[in-house]
């Protein structure tokens, strides 16, 4: 971790001294404006500024030079050619106090032009280290002025010995045993000694031991002709008590034979200094706890807006699955749609306060490359098609495909480039291009690139892009929408991967998003690593010819063919293509296989065919239709055609390969006599599934995506009800929640494990959670849980977690024998089917419980029965668990009350109760409790509106 940190450092400070380097004349332009007006009132004092000048770019290159290598090998890299005040200057009449004013102007234009000009402001390490850096400038030129003045002629003694004294920093003469030699006034005022005293003082007096120590050190080396300079921060004693922060630059001055003679110090007070950088040091650390609590207060919250966000897509999602009226199905997208970007919208917060926390874990495991780039591409395929974009995939063939990482954050970061992408583009192409930039050993660096032809980035907008909450402008914001959230997420996790992202791009022109990232390789290969390669031996040397209007997605086909070893011409429209057909067909080199594009000016794909059809003397090629456009009604017009095969843009090199296999295994079964080859089953089983949830929204929107896809479904409230269950029937699967009252998912899944029955043992337990803490995942699996599912809950992937681990299950030796035909599937209930809603209301919203239960008024009568039975014991238990400080209890009472009034819309109940969980949670017994007396208030409310409504009839 160190050496990454001393990396990311090495590289800031290079980035510092490229900056330095290339704006040297600038920087001496603002500091020559900042004296400017000292030197037109008094000119003769500033005789020395035009040789400085000339001096400055010099000592800024070696100064930026300096910087650039700090870091890299953990040493200054000092240059004597930085420190050119030597002898000819002080001779040529520079003055002390000036050259001294100078320098620290100097200081504060280098410091202020890097704070604007870097693409973040320097932090208190950078300001520390720069600064120690550009007081060497100061003490090197005092240093050499000294040593100058010491061998000055008698008859200069007594203008030395004014300059000496007066000036604007400590300087004093130590002996090599320690002792006071001279000090000018300025030492003196900061140690509170008389000139006349001084010489009865050793320099250790003045300095606690552990300091001296560390300052003799420092005065050996110089001693040893190690080094010919030292500087370095001590804490100094003041006279009468008291101490302060001094800047000490040492050096040594010897006799003309070279001999040690004494050591010069000059001394800066730099107390003030440290005092601003303690007080920074605290501000950092109030804002790291700020932070800390934020990103806390994030992952929490997101468990309460998970939950009802679970209802609102999966009951969407469901009733667009029914026959809808227009209108009505036009509503629920939208909703939906809305649903989906607010559910995005919470996870990027919750993702950047881990980045920003520094609190984010990366997984390690198996990733197919090739496999993923594809998926992501095809997820888009229809935001592109329906742009008018293309959408191209190309991946070098010596990329490495199986790799070692994390494929969720890999797959998030493309996901977001590939979006923004398609986002700022109006026309034109979107290009998802990997290519291999080094491989050292058992691990490679892979560049990703996603290119566009859209909008394109200025250069000032580029350094603000990836700071979280920007775009590019503000208008862009208003435009295209966002949080802007998106690049500052993925910067982080690319440089938590070790990696870089950075764009090249003009605007009007497009832009490239690039990032790299190495990554070990995958020994655990599959032995189809290249499936279908040695059948495609038969492509060798075969005639192809490609048709698309898309330049790059034609030299990505031709770059895929020419590494089979085909003979691939490319044409760009469809009437060509019609006549190269013939003239092949005269030459007697008939096209074996021809990859045509659907969609394309002029003629378009199916004229093509349809034209070569029609002409009995050509013997037509195989044809590979491509298309980005609708699958389904796209696939329905391919089934048409005879020996047409269909391939969905963008096409990725492995899909490539394998309609290739396919369209040559056909050709040879047609060749055997088989009319339909390619024929498959796969019937599905209906299983029994165990649905452990306590909140009723959650129940229903589970038990409704179970039971369409022909699953018995039985609903258990908590962890012990599904023990009990388990005890006295059998199941394929358990899908378990993990914040439940009585007993937990986590507790529940432990039980069951330990069951001596070896079947409820082995079988399968899907955690489901909606809480967004870190581990939520790897404390299911440890607890002995065999998968993981977040809410809101996807319903496909859901139903393709069920059937993997159902069916793997109920085919074993464990499961039990008996089964349950597909078309019997019926799902039975234990427990209270309520319903629940997130609609403001004050005590009751009996019209929006009734349409949640599709108008059933029995179950809500039902339902009102149990919250009389039940409200009256868990509030008993709730007071009584605050009174003796029975945390967990007091939480799952309030937990019950809040699911339990949330059934008909109680929001003041369910709101109270909520508040009093929390409290709870957070340890703050005593505020939960005074929030009680209001809870049995609202319930008898409550109470009192449910009896108008039972009674209404």
């Amino acid at each position: 971790m160190q050496d990454d940190l001393d990396e990311i450092r090495a590289k800031r400070f290079s980035q510092i001294g490229t900056l330095i380097r290339e704006s040297t004349a600038e920087i001496i332009q603002r500091w020559e404006e900042s004296i400017r007006n000292e030197e037109e009132q008094d000119s003769s004092r500033y005789a020395h500024r035009e040789e400085l000048r000339n001096h400055l770019p010099q000592y800024l290159e070696h100064f930026g030079a300096e910087l650039a290598t700090y870091g890299v090998s953990h040493e200054r890299q000092r240059d004597s050619a930085a420190k050119n005040h030597g002898r000819r200057r002080w001779q040529a009449g520079w003055r002390l106090d000036e050259v001294i004013r100078d320098y620290q102007v100097l200081r504060i234009v280098l410091m202020d032009y890097l704070n604007k000009h870097l693409d973040r402001p320097l932090d208190l390490e950078e300001i520390k280290t720069i600064g120690v850096l550009l007081d060497d400038a100061i003490g090197d030129a005092v240093v050499t002025y000294v040593a100058y003045q010491d061998d000055l002629n008698a008859e200069k003694a007594s203008e030395f010995g004014a300059t000496f004294e007066n000036a604007a920093v400590g300087i004093c003469h130590i002996g090599l045993d320690g002792r006071f030699l001279r000090a000018n006034h300025r030492l003196c005022d900061l140690i509170g000694y008389a000139p006349e005293e001084t010489v009865q003082l050793q320099l250790d007096a003045l300095m606690e031991p552990e300091e001296w120590a560390g300052l003799k050190k420092h005065l050996d080396e110089l001693t040893s002709n190690d080094r010919p300079l030292v500087s370095c921060e001590v804490r100094m004693k003041r006279r009468g008590g008291g101490n302060f922060w001094a800047k000490a630059t040492v050096s040594l001055q010897r006799s003309r034979d070279g001999s040690p003679r004494y050591f010069i110090f000059v001394i800066e007070n730099v107390t003030e200094r440290k005092r601003l950088e303690e007080q920074l040091v605290q501000a950092l650390g109030v804002a790291e706890e700020q932070n800390r609590l934020k990103s806390e207060f994030v992952a929490n919250v997101s468990h309460e807006i998970r939950t009802p966000m679970n209802a609102i897509l999966g009951m969407t999602e469901l009733a667009l699955d029914e026959a809808l009226a227009e209108d009505v199905r036009d509503y629920l997208t939208t909703a939906y749609v809305s649903a989906k970007s607010l559910l995005a919208l919470i996870n990027n917060l919750l993702d950047f306060s881990r980045i920003e926390s520094d609190k984010i874990e990366l997984e390690t495991a198996p990733i197919d490359l090739f496999r993923k780039i594809d998926e992501i591409a095809r997820a888009f395929s229809v935001d592109a098609f329906e742009k008018g974009l293309e959408l191209v995939v190309d991946v070098d063939r010596d990329v490495p495909r199986y790799l070692i990482g994390d494929p969720l954050r890999l797959r998030q970061i493309i996901t977001n480039l590939v979006s923004n992408a398609i986002k700022f583009t109006e026309q034109g192409e979107i290009l998802i291009r990997a290519s291999l930039v080094k491989t050292e050993g058992n691990r490679s660096t892979i560049r990703i690139a996603v290119k566009d032809t859209g909008i394109g980035i200025t250069k000032e907008e580029k350094r603000r892009i990836f700071d979280p909450f920007a775009q590019a402008d503000a208008s862009t914001t208003r435009r295209f929408g966002g949080s802007g959230l998106g690049l500052a997420i993925c910067k982080g996790l690319v440089e938590r991967m070790g990696g870089e992202l950075d764009v090249v791009s003009q605007p009007g022109k497009g832009s490239e998003f690039f990032f790299t990232v190495e990554l070990e390789h995958s020994d655990d290969q599959p032995e189809h690593a290249e499936p279908g390669l040695k059948k495609l031996k038969s492509l060798k040397d075969r005639r192809i010819l490609v048709v698309d209007d898309n330049a790059t997605n034609r030299q990505v086909l031709i770059n895929h063919l020419q590494q089979l070893g085909c003979s691939v011409d490319a044409l760009d429209n469809g009437e060509a293509a019609i006549q190269r057909v013939r003239q092949a067909a005269e030459d007697d080199a008939p096209y074996d296989i021809a990859l045509i594009d659907a969609l394309m000016p002029g003629r378009d794909g199916f004229s093509v065919i349809e034209e070569i059809e029609s002409d009995s003397t050509l013997k037509r090629p195989a044809v590979l239709m491509l298309s980005s456009a609708d699958r389904a009604t796209f696939a329905d017009r391919v089934r048409q055609l005879p020996q047409v095969h269909y391939l969905e843009k963008p096409i990725s090199r492995q899909r490539l390969l394998d309609v290739l296999e396919r369209l040559l295994s056909e050709e040879k079964q047609r060749e055997d006599g088989d009319t339909n080859p390619g024929r498959r089953s796969t019937p599905s089983m209906a299983l029994r599934v165990l649905v452990v949830e306590d909140i009723p929204a959650n129940q229903k929107v589970v038990q409704a995506v179970l039971r369409k896809a022909g699953h018995n479904v039985t609903l258990a409230n908590n962890g012990r009800e599904a023990i009990e269950q388990l005890y006295t029937e059998d199941f394929d699967l358990v899908l378990m929640d993990i914040q439940m009252p009585t007993v937990d998912g986590y507790q529940a899944a432990a039980a069951i494990r330990k069951m001596e029955d070896e079947r409820s043992a082995n079988i399968p337990i899907i955690a489901m959670t909606a809480h967004a803490m870190r581990g939520d995942a790897e404390k299911c699996l440890a607890a002995g849980m065999n998968d993981y599912v977040a809410k809101p809950l996807n319903s496909r992937l859901l139903l393709k977690k069920v059937q993997q681990w159902g069916e793997k299950y109920a085919t074993s030796a464990e499961a039990p024998i008996k089964r349950i035909p597909k078309d019997s599937a019926t799902v039975a209930t234990t427990g209270a089917d309520r319903g629940a809603s997130d609609d403001p209301a004050s005590n009751a919203n009996f019209d929006a419980a009734l349409q949640r239960l599709s108008g059933n008024r029995q179950l809500l009568l039902d339902l009102i029965q149990f919250f009389r039975e039940d409200t009256p014991q868990l509030l008993s238990d709730l007071i009584a668990s605050l009174t003796s400080g029975d945390h967990q209890r007091a939480r799952r009472a309030a937990h019950s009350i809040k699911g339990l009034a949330a059934g008909f819309d109680a929001h003041r109940v369910s709101e109270i109760a909520l508040a009093i969980e929390t409290l709870v949670t957070e340890g703050d017994l005593k505020t939960a409790e005074s929030k009680v007396p209001q809870l049995q208030s609202s319930i008898e409310d409550l109470h009192r509106e449910l009896d108008r409504f039972t009674s209404s009839g």
